[in-house]
This record gives C-alpha cells, structure tokens and sequence, in this order.
C-alpha cells in the first residue's frame, strides 16, 4: 500500500504480519525473515520499504493499493517475487478507482518506454561493438522520420512542427487548438527535436517562438488560436522551493512578443480529491488541512489561453446559425470557469483499444475541444494542431463536421491518432449512409 491509513484499514479486515516505517530495524529483519521462512503467509507493507533488494520468491501473489507514478518503485516491487528461484506463476492484482486510472496509464507508458529503451540500447551498443572491432568510427545520427497521410477531411504529418509548418500556406486555417509539451514537466520521447527534452526554460521558449510565428503565419486575419496548458508544480529537487511556476503567464507573455493578440482564457474546473490521488500532492490532502493548512492550496486547474491573429476575419463565425450553440448554453461557456467537463473523458477512454496502442501523457478532454470548435469555427472550415498527439483535436474536428492537420514527432503517437482518424472517419460515413436510407 502507499499510505498509513490504508495499511491500518487493511490490517482490520487481513490476517498478516504489517511493517511500518517506524518499525525498529530489528523487528523489520525478523518479520522479513520469517515471511520468507513461511512462518507467515501475508505481508503488509510499502514498497518503499520492502519493494528494492530482498528476495521474497517464496511468494508468488501480489495485491497494491493504489500506485503512484513511480515506474521503477512498481517494477521493483513485482521483481521481488518475479526473479530467480521463482518457479511459480507471478499474480499481480492492482485495486483502484477510476480516478486513479490514469496513473496506471502512466506506469504502462513508463513500462513500454523501458522495453524500447532496452532494445535500442542493445541495438546501440552492437552498433559500437561492431565497429570497434572494424576498426572503424561509428557516428549516431537521430533518424528524422517524415511521412504525410491523407483522409477525406484530414492531413496528418508525421515531423517536427518547427519543420513541417512552413509547408502549410499562408491565411489558410480557421483556428489551431493544441497542447503544447508542458516544459520541464514530462518526457514525451527521446528525440532532440522535441520540445519537452530541452534541457531549461530559456531554450523551451525559443524553440517554440518558432512555433508560435508560423502558426501566426498560416492562421487568417481575425481567427483564433486556443492554447491548453496550467500552472506547473516547482519542485525543491529542481527549482530549489516548493510552489507554483506561472507557465501560462509565460506563454501569453511569449504570444504577445511574437505577434499575436491576448484575447482571453477560460479556467476548467478540477476535482481536487481527483488530483490528490492522481499526484499524491501533499497541498491537496486532508491530513495537511488538518495539520497545517498553510501548507495546502488549490487543485492546478487547466486553462484555454485564447490568442487573435490580429485583422478583420472575411467571414463571421455564427454558432448559432450553425445550430451549435443557443444563448442559454452560450451563458454558460462564456462565464470564464467551465464546468462539467469530466477529466476522463479523453480519446484514449473513447473506445476499446488494443493493450499495445500508444497512451497520451496528458490528452486534451474532449468537450473542451468541442467547446473551442463551437464557439471559434464553422462547418468545414481547417482546424490545425502543431503536437497531434494521438489525435484528439482532429478526431474532434472530423467529429463535428470540420477538416483537420495534425502534426507529430513521435511515431507511436502519430500511428495511434491515425487508427483513430480513420476510425471517426468510417464511423462518419456509416451515419451518413444510414441517414441516407
């Protein structure tokens, strides 16, 4: 388990031997001993205490209690029953809410990643071996892959957007929605063309001035572009102090210098206990309420940045003409703070996907997404995304009757936003062919 409290409930309701943190050393190695001796049959405990170095292959049943996002804490854990002398199949059974389940998203995502990284890595050093015994000087150059597919109603671009974006002509998209790499937060892949691997903030935000020019370039006169992002934890390991650093202060600062216009934002509400178990956030948990509630503070809520290419749009945008939006909905949009978008409700939750397809760090919820499409475009008009992801601003887009370009650097996430474009796609036409019949 993870928490003092879960231990203690769980001590209630299972005959085991428990092992706490503030056990004594002693009682620790006895209690280890004799489970690995059988004199016990059920351990309860953390993996930060007995998930590194001991050998438990005695047993072969595991149960966790929630996860955290720690991949290689859950690894170790398992691997203290899964390793040599283990002749039995290991059972591994995680309880949790659906709340929690993009934390064990995360930990899968994690798990792929280290199986690339260990085949590449064998494949690297081959590669060295091979040629230090020819004698010879073997020189790594990054595979830039680049391919465009092309559906009835979208474009999708597999690259890098500081590259591919100059091929889009000038004036010629309606409104771009999109996450950018939220900085210095997340490893989204280990090429050096992506904006997440750069190495400080300074560095980030150049790059992506890139970004924000061409955008500014191919979007027309009087159109929008809807940027997702939030505020972002600063951590004392990394930024020295633990607080909140204003990332999206950043990038309207940034927007501004580049040239577009701030037109405004809109704040998504969160579930506070939601995020307390996603994050483990000790500002977020009741025990700090209690204990010292000037160490608490609010859940990190998104927010749509909301940026003008500046000029007279040559045609209005009317969503209710469109029949997409009336004045009582409109109210309720309009007020700054959007409320009852569920945070589960994202592409990859859509529909039923194979265990090998690609999950998105953080996809975009998709009701903001149709939001932004309501109230910024028309039926037909092109909606661009410079980090595609696994699709979900072009699914959208599809969805509602609009076209889309996607562009992404990361080929398991561009071949996953391509299964699901196609799939939108077919479905579009089955509701047209029925609704022709």
């Amino acid at each position: 388990c993870i928490l003092n409290d879960e231990s203690k409930e769980i001590k209630k309701h299972i005959n085991s031997i428990e092992v706490k943190g503030k056990d004594k050393p002693e009682y620790k190695t006895k209690m280890f001993e004799d489970f690995q001796d059988k004199k016990y049959k059920i351990l309860l405990t953390k993996s930060k205490i007995a998930g590194f170095g001991l050998n438990l292959q005695q047993c072969n049943n595991m149960i966790f209690f929630g996860l955290n996002d720690s991949w290689e804490m859950f690894y170790q854990s398992i691997r203290r029953c899964w390793r040599y002398g283990q002749y039995k199949d290991v059972n591994v059974h995680i309880i949790m809410t659906h709340y929690e389940i993009e934390i064990l998203e995360n930990i899968m995502r994690k798990d792929l990643q280290a199986k690339r990284l260990k085949k590449g890595l064998i494949k690297h050093i081959k590669r060295y071996e091979e040629g230090e015994l020819k004698m010879e000087e073997i020189k790594y150059e990054e595979d830039y892959k680049n391919k465009t597919i092309k559906g009835e109603n979208y474009t999708a671009i597999l690259g890098d957007s500081c590259k591919e974006l100059k091929q889009i002509k000038n004036d010629s998209v309606d409104l771009s929605i999109y996450s950018p790499p939220f900085v210095d937060l997340y490893v989204y892949s280990n090429s050096n063309r992506d904006l997440g691997n750069c190495i400080n903030s300074d560095i980030f935000f150049q790059q992506y001035s890139y970004i924000i020019k061409e955008l500014l370039r191919v979007t027309k006169k009087g159109r929008l572009s809807c940027v997702h992002c939030m505020d972002i934890p600063a951590l004392a390991q990394k930024d020295g102090y633990i607080g909140i650093k204003d990332f999206p202060g950043d990038l309207i600062r940034l927007h501004i210098g580049n040239g577009w216009i701030f037109y405004g934002r809109c704040f998504i509400q969160k579930n506070p206990q939601a995020q307390a178990i996603r994050t483990h956030s000790k500002a977020l948990l009741f025990a700090q309420l209690r204990r010292d509630s000037s160490d608490s503070r609010p859940a990190l809520v998104d927010q749509i940045l909301i940026f003008k290419k500046d000029g007279k749009s040559e045609i209005p945008v009317n969503p209710v003409k469109n029949k997409e939006l009336d004045n009582e909905t409109w109210i309720k949009w309009a007020c700054g703070i959007w409320t009852g978008i569920s945070e589960t409700n994202t592409l990859q939750y859509y529909k039923a996907r194979d265990g090998d397809d690609e999950k998105h760090i953080c996809p975009l919820q998709l009701e903001t997404i149709e939001r932004c499409i309501k109230l910024y475009s028309n039926p037909g008009e092109t909606l661009l995304t410079p980090f595609m992801g696994i699709g979900s601003e072009i699914f959208q887009a599809l969805k509602f009757e609009r076209k889309g370009i996607g562009i992404e650097l990361k080929e398991s996430y561009f071949e996953t936003a391509i299964r699901n474009l196609k799939a939108i796609e077919m479905q579009n036409k089955t509701l047209f062919d029925d609704f022709k019949n």
